[in-house]
């Protein structure tokens, strides 16, 4: 049983992008993208700006984007910075 456990949680550990789901807001940020450069997801603590943010990043540097998709998608490769205030 702790073999399949294990299998289980090695299988899904690499498919989080792919299982992203934006609430109504997150994909209302991502589909402003088609339209307008800059943007801002201005929200409450802990409703998940950081993760719209990065899977954003994430498809655009993959070129991998979901079938829900509406926001700008290239079609070449990306380059982007990454940047944290500590």
């Amino acid at each position: 049983m702790a073999t399949l456990t294990s299998e289980l949680h090695r299988r899904t550990r690499g498919t989080k992008l792919f299982r992203y789901k934006p609430y109504t807001k997150q994909r209302d940020f991502h589909a402003a993208g088609l339209v307008h450069r800059e943007r801002l997801l201005m929200a409450a603590n802990q409703v998940g700006k950081t993760l719209a943010g990065a899977a954003e990043a994430a498809f655009h540097l993959t070129g991998r984007y979901p079938d829900w998709w509406q926001g700008k998608r290239w079609e070449r490769p990306v380059k982007g910075w990454a940047v944290s205030a500590a």
